[in-house]
């Protein structure tokens, strides 16, 4: 029985070391995230995560130049370009939903996290410019990293 107790201590004490000598997770924070969705029609599905440690991911579905998962980087002035894109347009004030009466249109999920405050806008149809222009700010860097021709 004492060499069972002892045992455990051993085990115990190398457990909790391992646990404390191991580094502490440092995953990223997403920044800015956006999927699109199918149509009726060619529409191009894919979604993309841009992180705050400039990584950024990609994960083309249907009607893209690449298919399946890709990873990247962008360079800090492409991302401070985007946050002060996102921070300057008010992206906090626009609706959550922009919906219309029509049907078959594909849908924009875009998502901005920044300085503690996240949010989420599903734009359908109806958004203002300055959001689609968002949408398109975020599409021109998948161009230029994913779908570019070589």
């Amino acid at each position: 029985m004492k060499f069972i107790s002892k045992y455990l201590a051993t085990l115990v004490v190398a457990i909790t070391l391992w646990g404390c000598a191991r580094p502490p997770s440092q995953s990223a924070d997403t920044v800015i995230s956006m999927q699109k969705t199918a149509c009726y029609g060619a529409c191009p599905v894919y979604s993309v995560e841009i992180f705050d440690d400039m990584k950024i991911t990609y994960l083309g579905g249907e009607n893209v130049p690449v298919v399946g998962e890709q990873t990247g980087e962008i360079s800090r002035q492409q991302l401070d370009e985007l946050i002060e894109a996102f921070t300057d347009s008010n992206f906090f004030d626009y609706e959550s939903d922009y919906m219309g009466h029509v049907t078959d249109l594909p849908t924009t999920y875009i998502q901005f996290t920044y300085e503690g405050k996240s949010k989420k806008v599903r734009d359908y149809y109806g958004a203002p410019q300055s959001l689609k222009d968002l949408e398109n700010k975020v599409e021109e860097l998948v161009r230029s990293i994913f779908w570019k021709e070589d």
